[in-house]
């Protein structure tokens, strides 16, 4: 009879549940320094290369954290859930999830820099508009992340919606204003948090974070619309699923 393969948790593996579970129980403080691998070596008579791999584990659930000079410090007591995004059409590049909300914060009009003149197409100085705040998981609270919506001022009047229409902002131009989304451009970069985003995430500046630039255009493809979504590292994942007959339909 043929040897039924193991089904034994690899050792590193139980160290590191071990951890994640005292790490639950606060035996460790949060901010605080974790111990070190010589110390953990010895209290689980195990070699370094095991000490370093379930230390591993417990960085890619973002509880610890490694730093020059310092050791590893308590980041969290139990993992972070990232919120998934998945897209399979191109109405889900659009939006997010119904299970969150966008909480406008800021409404101003200011003078367009470089950059977003280059965007709409208008002169350096033009006066745009520029919404932003913090999407929001509903049912948990989780901050999700800051978001900033820039838009031409011929839709100044879309404000009066604002607070008072659970619409997207770009449905509410196409439906109030006659236009048609025809193209969407997406694109993803890494970036680190600054201050003020930082501060409305409730998190340390210089945090690595996901950044999402939409940008809604007219069949013209003059942009009606962008948004600008920065994700912290741990809260956002996108998940693209396109099957074949889309691709080539």
């Amino acid at each position: 009879m043929a040897k039924r393969p193991s089904t034994r948790v690899p050792r590193y593996s139980e160290i590191a549940q071990i951890l994640r579970a005292e790490l639950a129980e606060e035996v460790y403080s949060l901010g605080g320094i974790f111990p070190k691998e010589l110390d953990l070596c010895e209290r689980f008579a195990v070699s370094r290369f095991t000490v370093r791999n379930a230390m591993a584990e417990l960085e890619a659930a973002g509880l610890v954290e490694r730093r020059k000079a310092i050791g590893t410090i308590v980041r969290a007591l139990e993992p972070a859930v990232s919120y998934v995004q998945t897209l399979q059409t191109i109405e889900g590049l659009l939006h997010y999830a119904p299970g969150t909300s966008l909480d406008i914060s800021e409404m101003i009009k200011l003078r367009a820099d470089f950059e977003l003149a280059e965007w709409f197409a208008v002169e350096e100085g033009s006066r745009i508009l520029r919404l932003a705040g913090l999407r929001t998981e509903r049912e948990t609270g989780r901050k999700l992340c800051w978001t900033e919506i820039y838009i031409r001022p011929e839709f100044e009047e879309l404000l009066e919606f604002i607070g008072n229409d659970d619409r997207p902002v770009y449905r509410i131009i196409e439906e109030e204003f006659d236009e048609k989304i025809q193209k969407v451009e997406l694109e993803l970069s890494a970036c680190t948090l600054d201050g003020k985003r930082a501060s409305h995430l409730d998190i340390d500046e210089g945090v690595p974070a996901l950044r999402v630039i939409r940008q809604y255009m007219s069949a013209e493809g003059r942009v009606l619309e962008v948004s600008i979504s920065d994700h912290p590292e741990d809260r956002h994942t996108f998940r693209l699923e396109f099957s074949y007959e889309t691709l080539g339909s």
